[in-house]
Formats: structure tokens, C-alpha cells, sequence
């Protein structure tokens, strides 16, 4: 439950609230807020103290903004303290003007406070050349959250930013990098993948540096996943500059215990429109923001890329059109291909105005006929998500929708298997490929993941025959995620088949992580014996990329892959080979390990594999540590050993 605090004292400026409400310890409500906006320059300002001073500091307002604020009459405003800074941090609230220092009215803030945390906690151990993340938050089904290394030097930035996303599919969670380089989701820009992008697509990986001798400007977000697991835009993120020192000598915990969130109404939704006008022939669309929670997402209930189709000044309305009369749409949708977010020619601001530029519109002339279903869809070529429904009618007398519903594009309005068609016999394969993905999301939709396979591979081969190496292994990879928890052997040929095309294009980096991909299954599928085979293959392919930073989580990986199917021989050999490319802890590790189960220490073993950094590894290796019979891999080592000596004797 939050916890009510007291009411903004009447001083002046006609400034007066309802109770206040503290949500978190970053967060606070203020119910019926009235200010008459005359101050000169004023601001909600937040310190310590008995009472308001100069010495405060300015609290950005509920739109994230650090102006001198407006007018408001009765209005719920929501604050959001800036920076680490949290309700335990000050003793006040005001709405301060600082050109007069005076204060027009104030709330103070109660000790003792029992409130959750913000929504993410990060934690870190600095170990050698490596620094382990571990990320924490209160994260509902089908959303992630982020975190990572701003894209500028001196501000918490997302654009250039290099981030991980951390989600859960069904019972495995997941971190993935990205780099961000606009704020829009991943397409394929001018053959380059450019927006929020896995860093494996991308031919840049903009991994960023992490400075230990110095302050480093971070990010972070929460927001929902679309259908293909990939973030969309994002719901919270911080509205001031976080800075993170990683180089703490001693251990600093200052975040809070997670309490369970309180349960908050759902936004007040924009409300719907509906275009039934029977002599409305011409549409003009353009893009626009979506609204978030309150805009496209409540409406459609589907997540949003952070803009959205406008249609005659409406932001997606449904459409009714007649069967057998024709319609023009007017299409607003920008002509920069150089950037995706930014193709279109609009100009944000803080409202909804926005400015095009003067050009003419393209024309797309359809005239739906009886073969059209009732029900389809206008939407973005390049971004899912922006746009909604029209229904197609007999008569406007008799509105009437229906059940089955199509994709259709403000380029593209055919069905998919059409579209394929119409795309092969042009020869424009990679569109062709990008329709057998669109299948693959609707197979996905309806539960007949049994066709993603044949539709998959399809997929891959037409990116191929395009020159489309990444685009083909990314296919691949959206298929092996969609199928992993259901059917781990499919994916785990997605996976294999990504990796060969990926070695095919010469990129060892990407190789790698497919490569890693391939030995988690296998370890999940209890085949040791070939994920032995295939953590040595990662292995030369971190070695050839001169990733040693991860050599020797590898051979820790591989040696209890080893144990796990009872090659002590090889475990040691192994260690032998690689173990120069180890961190100091973990040879002194994988030493006294080897040692236990060559002593028959059952206690040193144990310990030993429950050491912390082992826990931390990827889910597969941490459980497949727990499940290794430690007194059966001692046998069966001794025993090879006896044979090989007594082979040795003979």
C-alpha cells in the first residue's frame, strides 16, 4: 500500500493538494495540486532541512521536464526523484521560486517510511579484466528490463548506448546484448541493420568500454516484449542523469528489500475512433506519437514502437470501407532511408504538434471487392505495431465485422502466401523472406509451431540467395527462441543451421554466440558427449576472436560437461590445454576439483562445485553442477586411469 503523507501547506499562489501519496521510494503522487502558474521562476524543489531553503534542488515535473512549471487546478500530478536520490534523501517538498527564494507552499516528508524500491536493483563484482551484472526487478510476464552503458559521456543516454536486456521465457530468463542507435525497433536500413538492434546483427557491435578509474553514465528501462521477444518501446526509464561509480573498494549496499507493488488503476484510455463516413473517400496518414499506455497499447492491447499511424488527424481509427468503391490514402510516411527512426518528416515537440515537411504525399489507390475478408489491417512495412483495423462492409446501412483478418501494409495488402508469390517471380528475395517470417508470427499466434520449421528454413535460403547472411541467421534465431521451451531439439537444429551460415559469412563473432547457443542445449538435452564436442569448437572460436575474457568460463563450462559423463581423463586434459587461458579463480577451481575427485574427496568436490562464480553462469552449467555424481565421476576416472596404466604396462 503506499504511504500517505501530509498536505501542501496554503502560503501562496493559490498552491493547495489533497494528501500526498508516496508510491515508492522514488516516487510520489500528489492528488488535486493546485498552483495558479504567476511565480517567475518556479519549480517543485525537494532538500533537507526544517523547512524549504535556496539549498534545495529542482524535482523534474510529472512530463520529466526541469522548466519552470505550469499552471494546475485539481491536477494528480506523479514526481519522480532524479539521479540515486530517494525519498529517504529529503525532508521536504516545495514549489519554490528561486529568482524571489520563496516558498509558495510545501509538504514535509515522514521518517520511518515502509515503501518498495524503485523498479531495478544492479549489483556488481569487479573480477579480474570481467565485471559480473547481476540485475534484479520486479519484472511481469512478458516484459524486460535494461541496463546499460550510456551512448554519451556526460548525460544518461539511450541513443549509442550498449545495453542488456533481461527477460523470462516460460522458466529460463535471458540476457541479450544491444546497441541501440536510434530509438526505434531493428530493420534493415541501406543493407544495415540499424535501431534497437541484438548486437549480432549489427555490423558494429558498439560494445562500450567500462571505466574503473572513473564515474560511468548509465541507462536502464522496463518495458513490454513483442512477439518476436524483442524489447518494444520502453514503459519506465530514468528522466535524469544516473552515474555509477564500478571501482567501490568496499562492498556498498544501499538499495532496499523488494516489497510486493501495490496494484494502481489502469490509464484512463484515449478514446476510440471510428471513420463511418460513407463520403469519405480520400485518408491522409501520417505518423504521430502512440500515446504509450493510455494511446496505441491500451487501445489495441498489442505493444507499441513509439509511433503510430494518423488517419485524417485520428490516431488509428478503425476504418469502414465499401466493398466495390474506390479509396485514395494519402501517405505521409517519410523518405530518409538513412535512419529508422527518423523515416518520416516529422519533428517532435512537447505536445502533440507536429510539423511535416512540404512534399507531395505518396498515393496508394485500393478498391476492396468481394474476394477482401472482412476484417484487415493497415499498418508500417518497415515497423510492426502502428496501426489498426478496417473493416470492409457490403453496406454502410449494415456495419458489420468479421472474424478473419489479414496483415495488410500501406505498401503491401496482399496475403501473405500471395505476396511471397508475387515477390519470387520478381526476384526481390528478401521481402520474399520477410513474408515467410510474417507466416511464422501468425503460426506462432494460432500454436502451429509444428510449421515453423519448413517456413524457417524457407525463410533462411531466400535471405541467403539475397546476400543476406545476418538476416538468414536471425530468421533462424527468432525460430529457435520461439520453439526452445516447447521443442529444444528444433531449436536446437535452428541454432546449428545458423551457425553454419554465419561461419559461411567469415563472422567468428557471431559464430560464437550461436556456437554457445548450440553447447546450452545440448547440456539442457543431457548430450554430453556432443556438447563436449561443441564447447571445444566455442572455444576456438573465442580464441580466435581473442575474446579470452571468455575462454575460461569455457573450460570451466567443458570440464563439468566432462565430469558430468564421466571423462575424468579428458576433464584433466582439458584443464591441461586451456587452463592457461583461466582467471586465477577459477584455476585455483578447476585444481582443487580435479584434485577432489582424483582423492575421492566427496567434501572438496562438493564445495568446490558450489563455488560462487560457478553458480553464476549460464542456467544450464549452474544446474548441471548440482547434478554431477561426484563419487560415480571418481570411479569411473580411476578406473580409466588404471586402464590407461595398465595399457601403458602391456
Amino acid at each position: 500500500m503506499p504511504q500517505l503523507g501530509g498536505t501542501f501547506s496554503k502560503r501562496s499562489h493559490n498552491v493547495s493538494s489533497s494528501s500526498i501519496e508516496i508510491l515508492d521510494s522514488k516516487t510520489i503522487r500528489i492528488k488535486d495540486f493546485t498552483y495558479d502558474g504567476h511565480g517567475k521562476r518556479t519549480f517543485f524543489w525537494a532538500g533537507v532541512g526544517a523547512q524549504p531553503s535556496s539549498r534545495g534542488s529542482k524535482l523534474p515535473d510529472e512530463r520529466g521536464y526541469l522548466d519552470p512549471i505550469r499552471k494546475y487546478n485539481k491536477e494528480t500530478v506523479e514526481l519522480e526523484l532524479p539521479g540515486d536520490k530517494t525519498i529517504f534523501d529529503i525532508d521536504w517538498i516545495s514549489i519554490y521560486d528561486v529568482a524571489d527564494n520563496e516558498n509558495y507552499g510545501h509538504v514535509l516528508i515522514n521518517d520511518g517510511l515502509n515503501v518498495p524500491p524503485s523498479l531495478v536493483k544492479v549489483s556488481w563484482e569487479v573480477f579480474g579484466p570481467q565485471i559480473t551484472f547481476q540485475l534484479s526487478g520486479q519484472v511481469a510476464a512478458n516484459d524486460y528490463m535494461s541496463f546499460g552503458i550510456s551512448g554519451s559521456d556526460v548525460s544518461s543516454q539511450m541513443i549509442g548506448s550498449d545495453v542488456v536486456v533481461a527477460y523470462i521465457d516460460a522458466i529460463r530468463g535471458y540476457t541479450v546484448d544491444y546497441n541501440i542507435t536510434s530509438l526505434a525497433p531493428c530493420v534493415q536500413v541501406l543493407g544495415q541493420n540499424k535501431g534497437v538492434c541484438r548486437d549480432d546483427v549489427v555490423a558494429d557491435d558498439g560494445d562500450k568500454e567500462i571505466f574503473l578509474d572513473r564515474s560511468n553514465y548509465v541507462v536502464w528501462a522496463f518495458g513490454q516484449l513483442d512477439s518476436n521477444n524483442e524489447p518494444a518501446f520502453h514503459t519506465y526509464y530514468p528522466k535524469s542523469d544516473i552515474v555509477i561509480d564500478f571501482n567501490t573498494t568496499e562492498p556498498v549496499n544501499d538499495c532496499f528489500d523488494f516489497t510486493k507493488r501495490m496494484e494502481t488503476a489502469p490509464p484512463q484510455l484515449w478514446e476510440r475512433t471510428r471513420i463511418t463516413d460513407a463520403t469519405v473517400r480520400t485518408f491522409n496518414a501520417y505518423l504521430g506519437p502512440s500515446g504509450g499506455l493510455r494511446g496505441y497499447q491500451g487501445l489495441t492491447g498489442h505493444v507499441s514502437s513509439g509511433l503510430s499511424w494518423y488517419i485524417n488527424g485520428y490516431m488509428i481509427p478503425e476504418l469502414y470501407l465499401k466493398r466495390g468503391l474506390t479509396y485514395t490514402f494519402k501517405v505521409r510516411g517519410g523518405n530518409n532511408p538513412h535512419s529508422p527512426e527518423h523515416y518520416h518528416p516529422l519533428k517532435f515537440n512537447r505536445s502533440l504538434i507536429t510539423e511535416c515537411v512540404d512534399e507531395a504525399p505518396a498515393l496508394l489507390e485500393i478498391t476492396p471487392n468481394i474476394t477482401w475478408p472482412d476484417t484487415v489491417y493497415y499498418n508500417s512495412f518497415t515497423h510492426g505495431n502502428m496501426g489498426w483495423k478496417i473493416h470492409i462492409v457490403d453496406s454502410y446501412t449494415n456495419l458489420r465485422s468479421g472474424a478473419n483478418a489479414i496483415a495488410w501494409s500501406l505498401c503491401v495488402f496482399l496475403l501473405p502466401w500471395l505476396a511471397i508469390d508475387c515477390y519470387e517471380n520478381n526476384k526481390s528475395w528478401f521481402h520474399a523472406a520477410k513474408s515467410y517470417e510474417q507466416i511464422i508470427l501468425l503460426a506462432k499466434e494460432t500454436g502451429t509451431l509444428s510449421e515453423v520449421e519448413e517456413y524457417a528454413n524457407k525463410a533462411c535460403s531466400l535471405y541467403q540467395q539475397h546476400g543476406s547472411p545476418e538476416a538468414a541467421a536471425a530468421a533462424l534465431d527468432k525460430a529457435a527462441k520461439m520453439t526452445e521451451s516447447k521443442h529444444p531439439e528444433l531449436a536446437l537444429e535452428f541454432y546449428k543451421r545458423a551457425l553454419a551460415v554465419v561461419l559461411n559469412g567469415d563472422s567468428t563473432h557471431q559464430a560464437s554466440e550461436f556456437a554457445s547457443k548450440v553447447s546450452r542445449i545440448l547440456v539442457k538435452l543431457k548430450r554430453y558427449e556432443e556438447a563436449s564436442k561443441a564447447l571445444k569448437k566455442e572455444i576456438g572460436l573465442n580464441l580466435q576472436t581473442k575474446s579470452y575474457g571468455q575462454v575460461g568460463r569455457l573450460v570451466v563450462a567443458l570440464v563439468l560437461v566432462q565430469l558430468a559423463y564421466d571423462d575424468f581423463v579428458d576433464a584433466k586434459k582439458t584443464f591441461k590445454k586451456w587452463g592457461n587461458r583461466c582467471e586465477k579463480q577459477e584455476v585455483t577451481t578447476l585444481e582443487k576439483l580435479l584434485q577432489a575427485v582424483d582423492d575421492k574427496d566427496h567434501e572438496l568436490a562438493a564445495r568446490m562445485l558450489a563455488s560462487p562464480f560457478i553458480r553464476h553462469m549460464d542456467v544450464e552449467y549452474a544446474l548441471l553442477s548440482k547434478n554431477i555424481s561426484i563419487s560415480q565421476g571418481i570411479q569411473n576416472g580411476t578406473q580409466l586411469e588404471k586402464e590407461a596404466s595398465d595399457n601403458a604396462g602391456n
